[in-house]
């Protein structure tokens, strides 16, 4: 397709949809008509919907006319309150400029509303291609360490993967106050019968161990140093032994440790992880698989949104892209500001619900962002956004 027949495209598509939006069709509003309807509209009743709007007919090359079906393939689309607007010139026409006007009521244009109902599923996942080989490595009781940035699914592997084969598993997200007394276990005051004792209650590490359930852990490069420390002999298959109480516990099959960082314990580079710790490399030596995850593929992501937000392919689309731009720009160091999948659902949920796409991408993108950043990502939104189009469009 040439410049001119694009422009001859837009021209016609832009005019369509802007009068499609005041009109009816035999008797109905445009937007109700029901999926695979085939309805056809005369030149006499087009000339009547542009000129409701004010818009002037437009005017293009006969041959366009005469070969519509194949050189736009067949048909072009715009997108009307969630559905695909299928026009097909059904009639030939002499050289010259043909006037839509003048083609007279035998020269029909076939319009076919499409939808494509999206069922909502609020738990849909998308497992990544390494799945098959984690969920291998998963029960073999393996320990296994995924890195990679927030948001891309790292743990919701691991949680599946669980359920999925009905292994017990318990989680843990280590931050600033997390000490090894509340990971191994404590002496705390308890009262029996009004006579209170000091019982020993035991951590998630050895209730884990003890169950032979998984641990999840959470934030692996946010870790204190002692709890790292006790940890180690643990990973390459030693009891634990509480240095408290003098017992002495041996894992039973079945457990396994499950780790998740965004760091691949080396350092954060990118600024963009504050709180992230360097992991000793004996602790990393341990774990039988490290792997670095990322974000998933545009049209993976976008299906993502779609099926759990229920939002259109249009609007999935674009905020896909969106976020592949901007984590460009956060690879090659332009912004210091990522673009999570959280962050997609959260800007697609927010277009579902009737807030304006402006309003949405602003709470939910633009102001956790700092103030340079949010000017890179508002240029590349103003490139890939289309604000007008329809939640559900396709």
């Amino acid at each position: 397709m040439n410049n001119t027949q694009k422009q001859i495209r837009k021209a016609v598509v832009e005019a369509m949809v802007a009068a499609s939006k005041k009109t009816k069709v035999d008797g109905k509003d445009i937007a109700s008509i029901q999926a695979g309807t085939v309805v056809k509209i005369t030149s006499a009743e087009i000339t009547k919907i542009y000129g409701e709007v004010g818009e002037e007919v437009p005017k293009f090359p006969a041959y366009a006319a005469a070969r519509w079906s194949g050189v736009w393939d067949p048909s072009f689309r715009a997108t009307l309150a969630g559905a695909d607007l299928r026009v097909t010139c059904v009639q030939a026409h002499d050289r010259g400029v043909a006037d839509l006007t003048r083609l007279g009521a035998a020269a029909a244009v076939t319009v076919k509303i499409k939808r494509e109902e999206v069922k909502v599923d609020k738990d849909y996942f998308a497992w990544p291609d390494e799945t098959t080989e984690l969920e291998k490595a998963l029960l073999a009781d393996k320990n296994i360490f995924l890195s990679g940035p927030t948001g891309c699914g790292k743990t919701q592997i691991f949680v599946r993967l669980c359920k999925k084969h009905g292994k017990e598993y318990e989680r843990i997200n280590m931050d600033g106050d997390i000490s090894k007394s509340d990971f191994v276990g404590d002496w705390v005051l308890q009262s029996a019968e009004g006579a209170p004792e000091m019982k020993f209650v035991d951590g998630i590490l050895p209730v884990c161990m003890e169950k032979g359930s998984k641990l999840i852990i959470d934030e692996l490069d946010a870790a204190p140093q002692e709890v790292l420390f006790t940890l180690q002999a643990v990973l390459e298959g030693a009891p634990l032994v509480n240095t408290k109480t003098g017992k002495r516990i041996v894992a039973k099959a079945g457990f396994a440790v499950l780790a998740t960082a965004n760091t691949v314990g080396k350092g954060d580079m990118s600024t963009l992880y504050a709180g992230t710790r360097l992991l000793n490399e004996a602790t990393l030596d341990r774990f039988h698989y490290i792997l670095r995850m990322d974000y998933p593929k545009p049209g993976v992501e976008a299906k993502i949104m779609q099926q759990v937000t229920g939002c259109g392919n249009a609007w999935a689309k674009q905020i896909a892209k969106l976020a592949e731009s901007v984590r460009k720009m956060a690879k090659d160091g332009a912004i210091f500001s990522t673009f999570s999948v959280r962050k997609s659902l959260n800007f697609a949920s927010a277009v579902m619900d009737g807030v304006d796409g402006k309003f949405a991408f602003r709470a939910t993108i633009l102001d956790r962002m700092s103030e340079e950043d949010a000017v890179k990502i508002s240029e590349s939104a103003q490139r890939i956004i289309n604000y007008g189009v329809h939640p559900q469009a396709n």
